[in-house]
């Protein structure tokens, strides 16, 4: 990690979770392997803590757990309350495999790896944990060989009680907040079941899009070469064809159409690498409903500014027409 300084926020759990989930979901899928989790419902509140360090700690303990797995296992990621009280919450992280889907149960999720020297991450991590009040990883391996469980645990501040908003319980005064977001046709390009679910229900329950969901980078050029959409919505790390490749080959066939890019968190994906492929903005997943649905909005609106002010100048200079 870039910072030893610990730089303490009031956080979800499950979206740094999630946002380790979206960033392993190509490796595994390519051996079958499975990604499941199960958070305790004891833990219905959020957590204040380091955001980034605990993402990367999981991040590097799920990757390490998915590299020793053999074809079609399945991982079982585990996060068990052991105490609580007013202030404080004490939570075991498990992470642990088995060549047997019957063993372990939760929600399913794609997953992946392929980051290099994972020992050595998984080193950091070790000190990470310590740096954040934790004891050292433990790392137990079953009868056998392939079998893996690797455990750590936390001690956390509470912060407020998580609430779930339903979509059709949205109050007037958040409805105001959206007001000027007409609904629009969005393709959407996600190869992660769960996040495609999430933004799908985001997107049409608030704001009424139509939203046709594809699962790679090749499905999306082909969908643009048959359908018109306002906006697409572009998963960058994808099987069979990236996000990038993707919207090189949009752009190169003549579609303006607005792309915006959904990131996880801590990628090192830069915004350079997003405009020089053809990309209009970026935006971190898991993202809010508002800030989603206004991302949209001023996108749309950029990109037809943009495309004006074209139409504009080839007609006032004769020599764009020149063949």
């Amino acid at each position: 990690m870039c910072s030893d300084k610990l730089e303490i926020t009031e956080f979800n759990l499950e979206q740094i979770i999630c946002e380790v989930i979206s960033i392993t979901n190509v490796d595994a899928m390519n051996r079958n392997i499975k990604l499941l989790y199960n958070i305790d419902g004891r833990l219905n509140v959020n957590i204040f803590t380091d955001s980034n360090k605990l993402r990367y700690v999981i991040l590097n303990a799920v990757q390490y757990v998915i590299s020793t797995s053999v074809n079609n296992a399945v991982i079982d990621l585990n996060i068990i309350v052991e105490k609580q009280n007013s202030t404080n919450v004490t939570v075991r992280f498990e992470i642990k495999n088995s060549s047997s889907k019957a063993e372990i149960s939760g929600k399913l999720i794609n997953a992946g790896a392929g980051v290099p020297s994972i020992e050595d991450e998984l080193i950091n991590s070790n000190d990470l944990v310590k740096k954040m009040g934790g004891g050292k990883i433990n790392i137990v391996y079953g009868k056998n060989p392939d079998n893996i469980l690797i455990s750590f645990v936390l001690d956390f501040f509470k912060g407020g009680f998580i609430t779930l908003i339903k979509p059709n319980e949205i109050g007037t005064a958040l409805s105001e907040e959206f007001d000027g977001i007409k609904p629009c046709k969005v393709l959407l390009v996600e190869d992660n079941t769960s996040n495609a679910q999430l933004t799908i229900e985001l997107l049409t329950q608030f704001y009424n899009h139509e939203v046709t969901w594809v699962e790679n980078g090749l499905l999306a050029v082909e969908a643009v070469q048959k359908d018109l959409y306002d906006a697409i919505l572009m998963d960058i790390q994808m099987p069979v064809m990236d996000g990038f490749e993707a919207s090189r080959r949009i752009r190169d066939n003549g579609n303006n159409t607005p792309i915006i890019a959904l990131t996880a968190a801590i990628m090192p994906w830069s915004y350079d690498e997003c405009i020089n492929s053809g990309m209009d903005a970026f935006i971190s997943k898991p993202a809010g409903v508002k800030k989603l649905g206004l991302m949209i909005k001023n996108t749309i609106e950029k990109r037809k500014f943009i495309n004006t002010q074209k139409h504009s100048s080839s007609l006032n200079d004769p020599s764009e027409n020149k063949k």
